[in-house]
């Protein structure tokens, strides 16, 4: 069984993390990185209800 206190608190570390080295890339870095991960952000967005379903 999944935990959802310790999925939440993994999230916003991940979230914090991820925040904080996006924002420190140079500008035209940031573009880049944004628009390369942003179809799997929009994936994740969509079907996150399946993505932590327990498959066991």
């Amino acid at each position: 069984m999944i935990d959802t206190n310790d999925l939440e608190v993994k999230l916003k570390l991940c979230t914090s993390f991820i925040v904080k080295e996006v924002t420190a890339l140079d500008p035209l870095a940031r573009g880049q990185w944004l628009f390369t991960y942003k179809g799997i952000i929009q994936y994740a967005d969509f079907h996150g209800s399946e993505l932590t379903k327990d498959r066991y």
